[in-house]
């Protein structure tokens, strides 16, 4: 994990943190990143795709945009039911945020629904994780625009 300096509190992300992703982005090369979707309503996940967007301008990857304070309308899907108790498990180590929202049962709640609405098991039981895939240059695009 890089960590960037950028506390939660104060300051805002600038041109020294794009260089910085900027070049964990070179160094790195994933085909995919993954990111809460642009229009999630949580200023942090806001200013983490804005950030994302200048740094990425020349890069090429797969962007998989997932939900949290908001529901998407996804293009791609994946069964995780086998890992839905690893995901709850991780989940607790984000142990400020769940003083004040039950996120543990929210996710649960919200990738039985996605299962329910694209079927991987019979009965369309278990778990599903959904998200808005695109092109990183299609993606960025879509950020800029979003944010001006």
């Amino acid at each position: 994990m890089t960590r960037f300096g950028v506390s939660d509190c104060d300051g805002s992300p600038g041109s020294k943190e794009i260089a910085a992703l900027r070049q964990v982005l070179q160094d790195f090369a994933p085909d995919v990143v993954l990111l809460p979707w642009l229009l999630d309503m949580h200023p942090h996940h806001k200013e983490t795709n804005r950030i994302f967007a200048e740094a990425a301008q020349s890069f090429d990857s797969m962007v998989l945009a997932y939900e949290i304070w908001g529901l998407l309308s996804p293009n791609a899907f994946f069964d995780i039911t086998d890992v839905l108790d690893r995901k709850r498990e991780l989940i607790t180590v984000y142990a400020s945020q769940l003083r004040t929202v039950d996120y543990i049962g929210y996710s649960e709640a919200l990738a039985r629904m996605r299962a329910f609405h694209y079927p991987v098991r019979d009965n369309r039981s278990g778990a599903v994780e959904a998200f808005v895939a695109l092109p990183s240059r299609d993606y960025c695009e879509l950020v800029r625009h979003s944010c001006a």
